[in-house]
């Protein structure tokens, strides 16, 4: 469980705390109150964790070792749950995520269409 950033108690579950937005954001068990990871935070971890499977497979390919490359997936596995401990939560009004659920499915429909058109 994280700290939810309203009542500052732990109920905000690790699951929720991975997948939150602004336009989907973590729901507290205990206050109700509603966070999100930023979303600079949230890109910044998963590029490092990329960056890091992406050498393990280089140095894998490189040195002919299945150990090798299977070694660097296990550090950047443990780097990336290391740094979700370590994303902080922000608070976010209820109706500040319901305007940017909304604008989320607005750019989603209208990328659609544009697929579809093109």
């Amino acid at each position: 469980m994280n700290t939810c950033p309203h009542c500052r108690q732990a109920g905000i579950k690790s699951w929720e705390k991975r997948f939150s937005s602004r336009g989907n954001p973590a729901t507290c068990t205990l206050c109700g109150g509603l966070s999100h990871v930023l979303s600079s935070a949230a890109g910044g971890t998963f590029v490092l964790t990329s960056i890091l499977m992406m050498v393990a497979i280089f140095v894998g390919f490189l040195t002919n070792s299945w150990l090798a490359g299977l070694s660097g997936y296990l550090l950047a596995a443990a780097y990336n749950v290391w740094a979700w401990q370590r994303e902080t939560l922000s608070p976010i009004l209820k109706e500040h995520a319901q305007a940017a659920n909304r604008a989320n499915w607005a750019v989603a429909t209208i990328s659609v269409l544009i697929s579809f058109l093109s």
